[in-house]
């Protein structure tokens, strides 16, 4: 739904946009930005964050590793950094230190000048929106809040008042 906003008409009617979920897929993307793309849209600060224990963190039914770059969430940076017309030049990365180890969290942030984008990954959480409540299988990353992330790129990048 995030993609399909930000290549419609109304993307210029939203500050910022937001989504925890599955990496982007390469032929859902083309489809989007083919069938509602209104010419080339203004860039747009996006927050992005991706458990490594969902199924579209890797590709499925494998039996050997897939190259880093080759995964879902790469593609996800690399198409929301050339949507936004941000240079792929390195992020500004940090890790959250979790519960036991189990869930680190590990942000990264690209920023353009014009736009920003946040990719955070939070390694063994699943498909599930992480905040000091959430329970889940697998693992959730319960010392990470990702509402607060959220409104707290948004006051840096999109706007949003503190």
């Amino acid at each position: 739904m995030v993609w399909q906003l930000l290549n419609s008409g109304l993307s210029g009617e939203f500050r910022g946009f937001a989504a925890v979920g599955k990496a982007l897929d390469p032929e859902k993307v083309t489809h989007y930005t083919n069938e509602l793309s209104s010419g080339a849209p203004a860039p747009a600060p996006v927050a992005y964050v991706q458990g490594t224990a969902d199924r579209g963190f890797r590709p499925p039914f494998t039996q050997e590793e897939a190259p880093l770059d080759m995964t879902l969430p790469a593609f996800t940076v690399r198409t929301m950094l050339e949507r936004n017309q941000i240079p792929h030049a390195p992020a500004a990365t940090s890790l959250i230190a979790g519960s036991a180890g189990i869930t680190e969290v590990v942000t990264q942030l690209f920023d353009g000048g014009t736009a920003a984008f946040l990719m955070v990954t939070v390694i063994n959480g699943g498909h599930n929106w992480p905040t000091p409540t959430t329970r889940g299988n697998p693992p959730v990353a319960d010392h990470f809040d990702a509402t607060a992330a959220i409104v707290e790129f948004w006051r840096g990048h999109a706007g949003l008042p503190f």
